[in-house]
Parts: C-alpha cells; sequence; structure tokens
C-alpha cells in the first residue's frame, strides 16, 4: 500500500480546466478507438485483417479502461489521451522498409522508438487518479496528479 504524501498544484488543475481548447478524444470510446487503429498499423504484418485488429485492440482497450475506473480511484482525462495515441503511433508506425521491428521493454540508449515502458507511462495517466494527498494508493497511478513510482510516497 502506498500514500502519497506531495503537495497538490492547484493551479495545474485551474490551467487544465479553464483550458479553451476541446479534446480530439473526448470519452473512452474515441480514445480506445484512435488507439486500436494506432496499434493496428502492423495489421498486414501480423496477417491479421485491419477491422479485426482494430476491434480486437479497441475491445482490449475497454477493458481495460473498465478495470482501471473500477474502483473509482480514476477517472478518464481526456486531456492525457493524445500524448498516448502519439506514442503508440511512433510505437507501431511501419519503417520505410514496411515492417516493424519489435517494441522493446525498455528503449535502448539513443533510440527513436518508443519502448513498453513508455507506451505504459503515456497511456496509464490517461485514466488519472483522484486520491487526496495523504491517501492510500494502490497503484501509483491512483494518486492524484500522476505521482510516479516513489515520488513522495511511502
Amino acid at each position: 500500500m502506498r500514500r502519497w504524501l506531495g503537495i497538490g498544484g492547484l493551479f495545474g488543475g485551474l490551467v487544465a480546466a479553464c483550458s479553451g481548447s476541446s479534446s480530439p478524444y473526448p470519452d473512452v470510446q474515441s480514445f480506445c478507438g484512435a488507439k486500436a487503429k494506432a496499434e493496428c498499423q502492423v495489421a498486414a504484418q501480423c496477417l491479421a485483417g485491419m477491422d479485426a485488429c482494430t476491434m480486437a485492440r479497441q475491445t482490449q482497450c475497454t477493458n481495460d479502461a473498465t478495470a482501471a475506473t473500477m474502483t473509482g480511484t480514476r477517472a478518464y482525462t481526456p486531456a492525457n489521451a493524445q500524448n498516448c495515441i502519439t506514442v503508440v503511433l511512433a510505437a507501431y508506425a511501419p519503417s520505410s522498409s514496411g515492417t516493424t521491428a519489435p517494441i522493446p521493454a525498455v528503449a535502448p540508449a539513443g533510440s527513436m522508438t518508443p519502448s513498453l515502458q513508455a507506451i505504459d507511462a503515456a497511456c496509464e495517466v490517461v485514466f488519472s487518479g483522484s486520491v487526496p494527498p495523504m491517501g492510500t494508493c494502490t497503484t501509483d497511478f491512483d494518486c492524484a496528479q500522476g505521482a510516479e513510482a516513489g515520488a513522495s510516497q511511502i
């Protein structure tokens, strides 16, 4: 069990709340659809049809979203969705030869391809935590304002 001891930033929340730009992914369904399409850029290389791949990946994303929000300590945060989609697009983009190299768990030094670790970091915060300071976080992502492993937690 973790306790978040960090001090929240009031102004960060106000800036996000007052921002005039709307998210291209206003809800979980639109986010999961975009994430599935980004992941399925390589469907043909996997001998899978684009539609079947997209449907399977969208279902997986929706299931992951349900699991992330099940406890009530995390909620979909549209402002964090675009970065996740951008990282997934980069990770699954075919090279000029039309192939995609396996995505490493951790990117080697100097690599421009996102690693699985980078994808997780970018996409887990799409479901932001709401546990207040001194509250108990089951995972690092349950804590409000995206506290990361080891940062201001016990």
